[in-house]
């Protein structure tokens, strides 16, 4: 299995992803990660998407699983601090930018 780092996710899922149709994305990054629960680079995906249409709390959750499963990406970083700011989630926001 490929670090968290060399993952690659679904062409068509991040081509959804990229013409910002969320609801597809999530779909399709849902049926991604069904295939293959641990690649964390496809849960970012799904978090950013479950952003994007206000599911922020899904969203924290997609972040926090792509953190455990070891992707180290700073945008992944960035964007959980970002959706936990933005719940007022101050402190842990703050802990969200501290790349491990």
């Amino acid at each position: 299995m490929p670090e968290a780092e060399d993952q690659v996710c679904d062409v068509q899922a991040d081509f959804s992803l990229g013409t910002e149709d969320y609801p597809a994305a999530i779909r399709l990054h849902k049926e991604v990660i069904g295939r293959d629960p641990k690649n964390a680079l496809a849960h970012y995906h799904l978090g950013f998407a479950y952003g994007m249409v206000g599911r922020h709390q899904e969203e924290i959750d997609e972040y926090q699983r792509a953190v455990e499963l070891g992707l180290t990406d700073w945008t992944l970083f960035l964007n959980l601090g970002l959706a936990r700011f933005e719940q007022g989630d101050f402190k842990t926001a703050i802990d969200a930018l501290w790349v491990p």
